[in-house]
Formats: C-alpha cells, sequence, structure tokens
C-alpha cells in the first residue's frame, strides 16, 4: 500500500500548489497501484477523489457504488479519511 498511499498524498500536494492536472494523475496511479496491493476500499476511496477533482457528480462514481455495496454507509465521509484534500 506504501506506493499508493504515497502518490495520493503526493497528489493532495500537488492540489494544494493548484496543480489540478498533476493531481489527478498521481490519484489515477495511487489507484491502480492500491487496487493492485489488494487494498479495494483505499483504491475506491482515491477513485472517489479522483471524480471530485474531476468535478464529476460523486454519487455517480462507480467508485462510491463500490464503496456503498461493501456496506460503506457515507462514502463521501470514506474518501475524506482515505484520501484528505486539502480546503479550497
Amino acid at each position: 500500500m506504501g506506493g499508493g498511499a504515497a502518490h495520493a498524498r503526493l497528489a493532495a500536494v500537488a492540489a494544494g500548489r493548484g496543480r489540478a492536472d498533476e493531481a489527478a494523475r498521481l490519484l489515477a496511479v495511487a489507484a491502480d497501484e492500491l487496487a493492485g496491493a489488494g487494498v479495494a476500499l483505499v483504491a475506491a476511496a482515491v477513485r472517489l477523489r479522483l471524480a471530485a477533482v474531476r468535478g464529476e457528480p460523486l454519487e455517480a462514481s462507480p467508485a462510491w457504488a463500490a464503496l456503498a455495496d461493501a456496506g460503506v454507509r457515507r462514502p463521501d465521509r470514506w474518501m475524506a479519511m482515505y484520501a484528505p484534500w486539502p480546503a479550497g
């Protein structure tokens, strides 16, 4: 999980510096790495964050559905916990 988690954190740093394209690229890499490491729910949280960065409706995201199907009642809060993001 180390590489995926690191890329997710680097994405947040890029976003904080106003580099949305780099943040999106790093989130995509992170999600793939996390899925490959077998931590599907964390990967889904990162994919949900990627949807947010792209301006897509979260509830329509396949990641939202994956989290809900796994029993997560508030996928948005799951995302905030596992894929934190700078404010504003």
